[in-house]
């Protein structure tokens, strides 16, 4: 079971604490009314949430926050 988010930050930060201390992707949805939910990937692989859309993944063990995410583009030969 999992709480309907009223405060899109508090959803932020849930999606952040799955991310990062549980080290699992979370998946940040919406239900046809528009209700938001977090989710981890394997409550996400239930069919209950098969009619969800997701609005943003929260990648297991997080991103380089403070670091590029591409790498620097090579110049040509």
């Amino acid at each position: 079971m999992n709480t309907v988010f009223t405060d899109i930050t508090a959803a932020i930060e849930e999606a952040h604490f799955i991310q990062h201390d549980l080290n699992k992707t979370a998946y940040m949805v919406v239900d046809q009314q528009n209700n938001l939910h977090v989710v981890t990937d394997t409550q996400y692989a239930a069919p209950t949430w098969a009619t969800f859309r997701v609005i943003e993944t929260f990648h297991r063990g997080g991103c380089n926050e403070h670091k590029r995410v591409f790498r620097p583009v090579k110049k040509p030969r």
